[in-house]
């Protein structure tokens, strides 16, 4: 989900997906979102990937970091966020080079299904299985460490995998292809997604999340989604929520 949706939105997490059908407001900023993101609507939009110029497509891929402008259409959009770590450098080139047809057609397919996964995704957007990256088993602990505890540190994950500070940070930006310091960043504002609708004061879910104060907090997600705290959370109203393949929410 990347802009404030209007009543009747949904939003499916996962771990390695996640999913946001509704319609869209634009946003006075760039969106740089730590994840692949595929765009697909039945009507035209236009979008600005980099320093490229706006095109109008039904169908636009952005790579993952990435600063975007989308006009949205007027009526409903599809966004798809591929966490980059799940799968091939390969599989995401191809993807940006060559974006998938028929999108809007099998993504309206979704329309009272009840169960999902990654794989089921995958094989409504693309017709297979993207294929898996293969990382190095520690890399892939403290992954999954930062997604269940994004609080955490370089340091602290250095010695959970019983590595130095400075090897882990090239070891992970090698496997993972973004630096420590980013990804975190992203798991920190894909978390904030979890509370956005909460009960929790915006200060209080900041120093959750492990954000410093509440000004790093407000950067770190205008600058990821194009807006801040307050505007997405006031644009969560409304908005349906599905969790699959075990995907827990993070409180505070």
């Amino acid at each position: 989900m990347t802009h404030p949706p209007a009543p009747g939105a949904t939003l499916l997490i996962g771990a390695d997906r996640m999913l946001y059908a509704g319609p869209l407001r634009r946003s006075l900023a760039p969106r740089r979102l730590g994840a692949l993101s595929i765009y697909a609507a039945p009507g035209p939009f236009d979008i600005a990937i980099g320093n490229g110029p706006s095109r109008r497509r039904t169908v636009a891929v952005v790579p993952p970091h990435m600063g975007h402008w989308i006009t949205p259409p007027h009526g409903p959009i599809w966004n798809l966020l591929i966490e980059p770590e799940s799968t091939t450098e390969e599989a995401m080139a191809t993807l940006c080079a060559d974006p998938p047809a028929g999108l809007p057609e099998r993504f309206g397919a979704l329309t009272g299904v009840a169960g999902y996964s990654k794989t089921w995704l995958d094989l409504l957007a693309f017709g297979a299985a993207l294929p898996q990256r293969d990382l190095d088993p520690r890399i892939r602990a403290v992954v999954a460490a930062l997604r269940t505890d994004p609080t955490l540190t370089a340091a602290g994950c250095a010695l959970g995998a019983g590595l130095s500070a400075s090897r882990l940070l090239r070891l992970f930006r090698h496997e993972t292809g973004v630096t420590f310091r980013a990804f975190r960043m992203w798991t920190r504002a894909r978390r904030f997604l979890d509370q956005a609708a909460g009960p929790a004061s915006l200060t209080a879910v900041a120093l959750g999340l492990g954000y410093p104060d509440s000004s790093h907090f407000s950067n770190s997600i205008r600058r990821t989604f194009g807006m801040g705290p307050s505007v997405l959370r006031a644009g969560t109203r409304g908005m349906q929520v599905r969790l699959f393949e075990g995907y827990s929410l993070f409180t505070v």
